[in-house]
């Protein structure tokens, strides 16, 4: 589904979403992050990732997301270098 992104008080970045009802987590991937601006150093919250993404390193990212005719909201994403 498409949707807009946005870091705190950042340029808002369109992109595709997954939805996922049975996952437990949401993934953002590397780019998508750095195009947010986000710095990956600057983000110390690690999360552990399962499943074939376990051997990867994520760091949390709290995020807005605008989707057309709601109201923003805030969402968690578990941001992966792979």
């Amino acid at each position: 589904m498409p949707l807009e992104l946005r870091l705190g008080e950042g340029t808002p970045v369109r992109a595709q979403a997954l939805v996922d009802s049975g996952a437990t987590v949401n993934v953002m991937p590397y780019r998508l992050g750095l195009k947010l601006g986000a710095k990956w150093d600057e983000q110390t919250t690690t999360v552990k990732l399962t499943g074939n993404l376990a051997d990867q390193e994520a760091r949390a990212l709290l995020v807005e997301a605008l989707i057309s005719g709601i109201e923003p909201v805030r969402l968690v994403f578990a941001w992966s270098q792979s």
